[in-house]
């Protein structure tokens, strides 16, 4: 019986981990980054994602560097 308590346990600790960041940030795709490579921030950029879409958007600085965010962001996962 603890071994099953101890499984479960372990296993909603897993989940509780994977879990999106707080806030529900979304990093985002390493083209982002790249497309903004030598620019400024508000330059305007457009890259294709990694499932094959083109975006458009504007540099922003994320907490490290430059990345593209979409003029139009897709909606959240599950949405």
């Amino acid at each position: 019986m603890r071994r099953l308590l101890l499984i479960i346990c372990l296993g909603l600790a897993q989940l509780a981990l994977a879990t999106t960041p707080p806030g529900n940030a979304r990093m985002p795709p390493d083209e982002a980054f790249q497309a903004c490579n030598g620019k400024k921030a508000g330059d305007a950029v457009s890259f294709t994602t990694p499932r094959g879409e083109k975006m458009s958007g504007k540099c922003k600085m994320m907490p490290a560097r430059l990345a593209a965010v979409p003029d139009h962001p897709p909606p959240p996962p599950g949405q």
